[in-house]
């Protein structure tokens, strides 16, 4: 048993639609300008690897974002994105690029992008 085709919507539907358009591109344009922004930051910034050793404990995360360890401990169990470790032998252990990311994606969300 087939599903009755919907109704066209009608030309009144239709103009309604399309009063939305300029509001929908000027979102749009600004959403656009929010990306090129983050990708240029991502273009300018060095590679962990480059940074010299890309793997920090905690207490070196930390300080490498710039941030108090509660701020840290906040960012690894109570926020989304949340930081990414990988667990050595009990030990929890964190690479740079990882952290930069973190930033980037946490920037992106709070500017509303997500």
């Amino acid at each position: 048993m087939q599903a009755e085709p919907s109704a066209a919507p009608t030309l009144e539907q239709l103009l309604a639609g399309v009063a939305n358009y300029p509001a929908l591109l000027e979102r749009l344009r600004s959403i656009e300008g929010q990306i090129n922004q983050i990708l240029n930051n991502l273009a300018r910034a060095k590679p962990a690897e480059a940074n010299g050793d890309g793997w920090l404990d905690a207490k070196a995360a930390a300080k490498y974002m710039c941030i108090s360890p509660c701020t840290f401990d906040k960012y690894r169990y109570r926020t989304e994105p949340k930081l990414k470790g990988y667990n050595l032998d009990g030990k929890m252990l964190y690479k740079k690029a990882d952290l930069d990311m973190f930033i980037m994606l946490y920037a992106a969300q709070s500017s509303g992008l997500s």
